[in-house]
């Protein structure tokens, strides 16, 4: 990576800032993309190839950190390791200060900012993104193929002999493949080396709760995982763990704190939550499912999401997998007046599968549809037809 970014994104909510480092960089015929805010900032990096983004470290909704993960877990892996600076006041809080060590390689600045200063923090942004891909490229390239091939010891021997004498960087690869190849052991052997050595870093304490949580120790997990979280706050990574956590625990309720907390997180995302409804669901959390529905949710959103699916599925004459999808929402918002479109949708999908227990399915669902909405004509129709056709026939009728 060249010392010199070709292409800067700058996101930061104050146009002085903005426009003080664009012209700064322009002088030095660096392209700038300036963004106010996380939704322009997501757009502009989904269509430029950035080579450095400097990121106001709390961002309004969406802090900097969390910004930067975002970036970090493209599905592009060409846009997966961009320089990072990140930049704010002297009130920088302790756990935004721990989580940006936690994710490594990103440069700070205060502001006011110097602007000749800035030319050196980025080249070191610089050089510190071109160290990380050099690892990323070890793991991805070398040892990953060896571990999708089987040659699971191969793999772990050149850990022990080429990557842990690299120093910190090269030991928690190491910990990292010996994870991937099941040798929890020696990966927790490597974590808390690490970890003994530098307590301030919590990517160390996060990767032995992940272990803990794989092997079985839940509440060695739990331990580690929420020390983590408390100190450094807002990793993406760890709260889908501590969710899958939770729910091993039975604790619904660390789960459902846990699922509003990553909907925080990824406001670009609408239908995250959805999933997260099910995983309550499914795991026989009903009324919790249904908390962090009307918390996150409004009854016109769900029914829409829900009615969409299945009209999709109807459409297709998967009726059955309709009326599973109607049955989601109806399941979370089983009092909401605005249901009667979905159960008016349900019982056309039961009609459509001509059977005669359907059939009566449908009737009790249009009944319920007009009693719901009275003045709702279609409904009424079909249920007059739907009664007509179960009447019983007179003999000889």
């Amino acid at each position: 990576m060249s010392a010199t970014p070709e292409k800067v994104l700058i996101v930061d909510g104050d146009d002085t800032f903005l426009n003080m480092v664009e012209n700064f960089l322009v002088g030095k015929k660096i392209k700038v993309i300036k963004c106010p805010n996380w939704e322009q900032a997501i757009y502009q990096y989904n269509h430029n190839k950035i080579d450095l983004v400097i990121v106001e470290l709390a961002l309004q909704d969406l802090p900097g950190p969390v910004l930067a993960q975002k970036f970090r877990a493209h599905e592009i892996t060409s846009k997966q390791n961009p320089g990072f600076i990140m930049v704010g006041n002297n009130n920088k809080n302790s756990g935004e200060e721990y989580l940006v060590k936690e994710l490594g390689d990103m440069q700070f600045m205060k502001k006011p900012i110097n602007p000749p200063a800035l030319l050196g923090a980025i080249g070191q942004a610089l050089a510190m993104a071109a160290e990380r891909q050099k690892i990323e490229n070890i793991q991805n390239k070398v040892l990953g193929p060896l571990l999708k091939s089987g040659k699971t010891e191969k793999a772990m021997k050149v850990a022990r002999e080429q990557l842990i004498p690299m120093g910190t960087r090269g030991q928690f690869l190491a910990a990292k493949i010996f994870e991937r190849g099941e040798n929890y052991d020696e990966a927790l052997e490597q974590l808390n080396k690490l970890y003994t050595n530098d307590h301030s870093n919590m990517q160390y304490l996060n990767s032995i709760g992940k272990i803990r949580l794989i092997t079985g120790h839940v509440d060695a997990a739990r331990e580690a995982l929420e020390k983590a979280d408390g100190i450094a706050p807002n990793n993406i990574d760890r709260l889908n763990h501590m969710a899958e956590l939770y729910m091993a625990l039975k604790d619904p309720e660390g789960s459902k704190k846990t699922f509003e907390n990553l909907i925080d997180l990824h406001p670009e995302n609408k239908e995250m939550k959805f999933d997260f409804f099910q995983k309550l669901k499914s795991g026989g959390y009903l009324q919790e499912a249904r908390e962090l529905c009307k918390s996150t949710t409004t009854p016109l959103e769900l029914i829409r999401y829900y009615n969409n699916k299945g009209v999709i599925f109807s459409k297709q004459e998967k009726f059955k997998e309709a009326i599973d999808e109607y049955q989601k929402a109806r399941d979370l918002i089983p009092e909401a007046k605005e249901l009667y479109r979905i159960l008016y949708n349900m019982a056309l999908a039961h009609i459509n599968l001509k059977n005669i227990d359907n059939i009566k399915i449908a009737q009790s669902l249009l009944e319920e549809t007009v009693d719901l909405k009275p003045d709702f004509v279609k409904a009424q129709e079909k249920l007059a037809v739907t009664e007509k056709y179960l009447r019983p026939k007179k003999e000889g009728a």
